[in-house]
């Protein structure tokens, strides 16, 4: 699967608008409008808190731990793109991580 950042970067590469990572499904990227898998190999819940986690301060895993959902941004070290990042639970067991540059 990669890291995080690997995935980052085959978003830009195509050109898609977002990048959607969730338990339970593959890494998909938006181009066009239309949801793409990067593999065909499903997130488990460990893969997908590993990747959201990845990114985040102590004191942004707390928030998140506590209110359920972060809305945040962060540097690409690919480019000099902002990335916009809304990470949330769909449920107790099941998170969801939404990429936008």
């Amino acid at each position: 699967m990669g890291t995080l950042y690997d995935l980052l970067k085959i978003m830009i590469e195509r050109n898609a608008s977002d990048l959607h990572v969730s338990t339970g499904t593959p890494p998909r990227i938006r181009v066009d409008g239309k949801l793409t898998p990067l593999t065909n190999e499903a997130l488990a819940p460990a893969e997908t808190k590993a990747l959201c986690y990845s990114i985040l301060t102590d004191t942004q895993k707390h928030k998140f731990e506590e209110n359920n959902e972060l809305d945040l941004s962060f540097g690409s070290p690919q480019s000099d793109m902002k990335i916009r990042a809304l990470i949330y639970f769909l449920s107790k067991e099941q998170k969801m991580l939404k990429f936008k540059h």
